[in-house]
């Protein structure tokens, strides 16, 4: 086998997608508070002409938001338009703050007025979303529970994408070194914190743009995990690889809490919380008295998932380092003999699984919305829990155990006591050990070390 140039650098079409997942995360979409509060705002200027009715909200460029109405009493059948504005968008502390309102009828709003709007919006305690009309969902009709298993299952989706991208990069460092290393739930901990305090930083510097916070953030989260991770291998993984392989996980159980107690140290022991990013609902199917809904950061979460399972396939098949990678998984000995790096293999391998790990604490941070020192702890179970459901030294397996995880917890919350759910699972791993250790995808053939 011919020697590599730079067996752990990426490709090109693996950094295209990878940046494709930052950009997808990075998305636009309508922000519904500020939409219903600019609603809410315009009904009650206009209400000296008569009642509002309120017919769509649209977000704009520039932290606007048009509002189309009509007023019945005076204008039948013409549809008006005005415009908000507001000092902020997504987690901006500004985000709800009004700094202009424009109608058809009147014009911009003098300062007076516009001191008096956000008064009256500050005594006003409907819900914002009130005032805007309730939207229909694409599709009518259906039993309401299939609806309702329908809407459990996407639920179990973003749960499942944390646990798979969690067990992808325990998996590929087992795969590699046939040891059990318990520490990538620090590693997603680390991105988790980075998520919420990249965002904090760049909109404390001034960059108010959503898309380039966030898609920011992710890569700098990513980074930051991927030099602890590499740091892991170097310091505690390869001086135990000689040994046994309690060796290695004892000290790998060791370095997890050395993590965590520098991280509960450094940022303290409060968990951290971000404003929700994309929470505008889509309506799929409803009968009235249930509707199927999937949210926009749903969406961002499936899309951005899929870019990585995308790049790290090309990675693998498509790549000198992926090939290195495959050949020492099936016989570390006979790679290193034929001239392949292994050392250089191992580095690469530690670098994507801490960015996989971080990219889904990254999720857990913006979907959830709250970060703390000790969240990897579970995490990291989890995440070994899927890659055993799906096999040892399988990715195809530890994405299904990872999915398949998540719709067994969404589905358990559904319509079992959720207090029980934990236990559930880890009977699950106690299972799959006692009666297929090689789990759904995982090989049985016996590999040397």
């Amino acid at each position: 086998m011919r020697r590599p140039e730079a067996v752990a650098r990426l490709g090109p079409r693996a950094w295209a997608l990878l940046l494709l997942a930052g950009l997808v995360l990075a998305g636009c979409a309508q922000d519904r508070v500020q939409a219903g509060l600019c609603a809410r705002v315009i009904a009650a200027v206009e209400s000296r002409f008569g009642p509002v009715e309120i017919l769509e909200a649209d977000s704009g460029p520039e932290d606007t938001v048009t509002i189309r109405y009509r007023l019945p009493d005076r204008m039948a059948h013409a549809e008006l338009e005005a415009r908000c504005g507001f000092a902020g968008s997504g987690i901006d502390t500004g985000r709800l703050v009004l700094t202009g309102i424009e109608t058809q009828t009147q014009g911009p709003l003098s300062a007076a007025r516009l001191y008096m709007a956000r008064l009256w919006l500050g005594l006003f305690t409907v819900p914002p979303e009130s005032a805007l009309p309730p939207p229909r969902p694409l599709l009518e009709g259906g039993p309401s529970w299939l609806l309702y298993l329908a809407q459990q299952v996407v639920n179990g989706l973003v749960p499942g994408i944390l646990y798979a991208l969690l067990a992808v990069g325990i998996t590929l460092v087992w795969g590699l070194i046939d040891r059990i290393v318990l520490v990538f739930g620090q590693f997603a901990m680390i991105g988790a914190y980075g998520g919420v305090l990249l965002v904090t930083m760049s909109l404390t510097v001034g960059v108010y743009s959503l898309p380039v916070a966030l898609m920011s953030a992710l890569w700098l989260s990513m980074a930051v995990a991927a030099v602890y991770a590499r740091a892991t291998d170097r310091l505690v993984v390869r001086p135990t690889l000689a040994r046994d392989t309690q060796s290695t996980l004892i000290a790998s159980v060791g370095a997890a809490i050395a993590v965590q107690e520098f991280v509960r140290l450094v940022q303290g022991s409060r968990d951290r919380w971000l404003q929700p990013v994309y929470s505008g609902q889509h309506l799929v199917a409803g009968n009235g008295d249930f509707t199927l809904g999937v949210s926009t950061a749903q969406l961002v979460v499936m899309a951005t998932f899929a870019v990585f399972v995308v790049g790290l396939a090309l990675l693998l098949a498509r790549t000198p380092f992926g090939r290195c990678y495959r050949a020492c998984c099936d016989d570390l000995h006979m790679a290193r003999l034929i001239g392949v790096p292994t050392h250089q293999i191992a580095n690469g391998t530690f670098l994507v699984a801490g960015g996989l790990c971080a990219a889904a604490g990254f999720i857990v941070a913006l979907y959830y919305g709250g970060v703390g020192a000790y969240m990897g702890v579970m995490l990291g179970f989890k995440g070994l829990t899927a890659a055993v459901l799906g096999g040892v030294g399988s990715v195809a397996g530890a994405l299904a155990g990872g999915l398949l995880l998540g719709q067994f917890e969404g589905l358990w919350d559904a319509y079992l006591p959720i207090a029980w759910r934990n236990i559930a699972v880890f009977a699950v791993l106690t299972l799959v050990l006692v009666f297929r250790p090689q789990g759904l995808l995982g090989r049985t053939t016996p590999r040397f070390v």
